[in-house]
């Protein structure tokens, strides 16, 4: 085939199935569509899968294909598709930010409850340690959010001794849970 046939030749004679022809405008096109392609992506590799799939597209829809300028056209649809590749990485960019933003949040907040439930479980285990008149009445004050005279009418005890087994309480868990028991007191509102 001729070297000198025009690009608008080659196209037409590539749709009436002339594969000869469709070798020729790779040959013609390929490396300046690569280079141009890397000057947008400044990624080889990525340049010369875009060039490479424009030709695939363009071979397997050759018998529709229908243009005047060329060299225009394959410029464009290079250009089009680098800008593709370019949001398409930025997308996965930002997807990535948010999964590891995300699961470095989600790793705190599962850490935080991890402690959280150990402290529950520590301050529990104290609690139950109480004597059990002494535990009862430290759990109407602090969890059922009682005040202190009507625990003792419902207990049928002085006020003062109210006082006295909340205090008895809390010193316990002061010296049971040591140095946890002040992240205690202020998570549980002691």
């Amino acid at each position: 085939m001729d070297v000198n046939i025009t690009d608008t030749e080659l196209i037409d004679k590539m749709s009436s199935g002339n594969e000869m022809a469709f070798r020729m405008l790779f040959d013609r096109y390929y490396t300046p569509l690569s280079v141009y392609a890397d000057k947008i992506l400044n990624d080889m590799d990525a340049s010369i899968d875009i060039v490479q799939a424009l030709f695939v597209n363009i071979y397997e829809n050759r018998k529709e294909i229908k243009v005047s300028n060329v060299r225009s056209f394959l410029y464009q649809s290079v250009q089009n598709r680098c800008l593709n590749e370019l949001k398409h990485r930025k997308v996965i960019t930002n997807y990535s930010a948010q999964v590891y933003t995300f699961s470095s949040e989600e790793t705190n907040e599962t850490d935080e409850l991890i402690e959280v439930s150990e402290l529950e479980a520590q301050l529990a285990n104290a609690i139950n340690q109480l004597p059990e008149q002494c535990r009862k009445i430290f759990e109407m004050s602090r969890f059922d959010g009682i005040s202190n005279g009507e625990i003792a009418e419902r207990l049928n005890i002085s006020k003062r001794t109210v006082e006295t087994q909340i205090s008895k309480a809390l010193k316990f868990l002061r010296d049971k849970l040591g140095a946890g028991f002040i992240i205690i007191s202020i998570l549980f509102d002691l």
